[in-house]
């Protein structure tokens, strides 16, 4: 079927009427959850129609009879579909409309106030098996069991919610945190020396104690650290009120200031996966000053990376001028590139051997 260019699917305006529809029914169950990999945060509606997803102004639904599976796995409700659907195939000569059945299957995590709680997967998996049935009811056990687990996060963590443990971990994630921070840039420090060729001298870039990437990936690891042994010693409690806190929970008579650190100090400590990627980029950060190293010999000058293939080489003959400076010496070469020793580390002898050499290297070379 040759269509215009521009023409939208027949079924793109049914399936929106069905989103509307759910949406808009004066007894749909709503709830806030993040789905799908990666997760997007998503407002869900459920009704007797079927299910909607709503991400601001997209949208899309799908009737019970097109859910074909709805199970539970780690915490997260696997909702799987199919549903017929159609879609534009656009080809040299022609724009067509094709239909094809569409198999999904989503993964959904309710959002209570902000934190993803994987406790209420199974209560929700019961009411959308029941939903899916046709036998839902308000006054049901499905819903009654949901509704209860909601108010039980409450109530545990009411009954969690000591004022020990936010000092605790507060204790904890700072004390490692600059230790971390100040041990990180040594050891990448240590990673960076090299073995220098006898009669060569080498250019690298030590890191600082208070350098930023240090300071991140020392307090990121801190915060891993400060979760797992909450984890360790409270076990589940620690999750309770790590969830709780995160969302607000804390106190009331603890002042709006004191709930404001705590529930920031439990978003930190009780997110061990945002942790290690923050470590990992951190540390991925400190690469140019880990790869890359300059390498002075009567050979001249050898830029090095610890990538394969990858270095730029200026002989001497290439060297129009070397200077020495107040706290260093200077190399210029032809194609304008600079090699200076302010600023960086040298390593193979001092700065008056340095310019001393690397002179008679460039009066040999241009003999």
């Amino acid at each position: 079927m040759v269509v215009l260019e521009g023409m939208a699917p027949s079924d793109a305006g049914a399936v929106d009427e069905l989103a509307r529809s759910i949406l808009g029914h004066a007894s749909a169950v709503e709830l806030d959850a993040l789905v799908g990999v990666p997760a997007k945060s998503m407002h869900i509606a459920l009704a007797p129609a079927g299910v909607a997803f709503r991400q601001g102004k997209q949208m899309s639904a799908y009737a019970w009879s097109e859910i074909h599976e709805v199970r539970v796995r780690r915490g997260t409700v696997l909702l799987k579909t199919e549903a017929a659907r159609e879609r534009i195939v656009r080809k040299k000569d022609a724009t067509t409309i094709q239909p094809y059945t569409e198999k999904r299957t989503r993964g959904i995590r309710v959002i209570v106030d902000g934190v993803a709680e994987s406790g209420i997967a199974a209560p929700l998996s019961r009411v959308l098996e029941d939903m899916r049935a046709r036998r839902f009811s308000f006054q049901g056990t499905s819903w009654i069991t949901y509704v209860n687990s909601l108010d039980a996060l409450h109530t545990d963590f009411d009954a969690n919610d000591d004022p020990i443990i936010p000092m605790t971990a507060a204790s904890l994630w700072l004390a490692v945190g600059l230790i971390a921070a100040l041990v990180i840039p040594v050891g990448v420090n240590a990673a960076t020396l090299r073995a220098v060729p006898a009669g060569a001298f080498a250019l690298w870039d030590p890191l600082g104690t208070l350098d930023p990437r240090g300071l991140i990936a020392g307090f990121a690891f801190s915060a891993m650290v400060a979760g797992f042994a909450l984890r360790l010693a409270l076990g589940r409690a620690a999750v309770i009120w790590g969830h709780g806190a995160a969302r607000g929970w804390a106190r009331p008579d603890s002042g709006p200031l004191k709930r404001f650190a705590t529930r920031q100090l439990a978003r930190i400590v009780m997110a061990p996966a945002s942790a290690a990627t923050i470590v990992l980029l951190a540390l991925l950060a400190f690469w140019p000053n880990v790869a890359a190293t300059v390498l002075v010999s009567p050979s001249g000058v050898r830029n090095t990376v610890l990538v394969p293939f990858v270095s730029v080489e200026e002989p001497w003959r290439a060297a129009v001028e070397i200077t020495r400076q107040a706290n260093g010496t200077a190399i210029r070469f032809a194609d304008g590139r600079v090699l200076t020793t302010v600023g960086h580390e040298l390593g193979g002898g001092t700065q008056q051997q340095f310019f001393d050499l690397t002179s008679a290297w460039r009066k040999a070379a241009t003999r």
